[in-house]
């Protein structure tokens, strides 16, 4: 699992595919993403800035890690449509201190 840093920016990546293993662009794509408060945020493509298609099917979001403390970060890919998926996973903030 990744360890971050507070007020790091990071890279969430998502690829979708049909049946056949072949890349496919979802109907919509969704990101949504929970923080160390518990507040969940959702990104939608062409909705939010946020969410970019790099090509048929790859996707990526850059975020800026925030927070008071120590905790796990929480985050879902999902898709609709030609490519009904979903994916999630997690990643850990620390906060150093000077």
């Amino acid at each position: 699992m990744k360890i971050y840093d507070v007020g790091d920016a990071i890279r969430l990546s998502a690829v979708f595919y049909d049946e056949g293993g072949a890349a496919v662009d979802p109907s919509t794509v969704t990101l949504k993403v929970k923080d160390l408060a518990g507040a969940t945020t959702t990104y939608i493509y062409l909705t939010d800035a946020e969410v970019i298609r790099d090509r048929l099917g790859h996707y990526h979001a850059d975020l800026v890690i925030t927070g008071l403390g120590d905790g796990y970060w929480h985050f879902r890919w999902e898709g609709t449509g030609a490519a009904r998926a979903a994916e999630q996973d997690k990643f850990s903030v620390v906060k150093k201190e000077v």
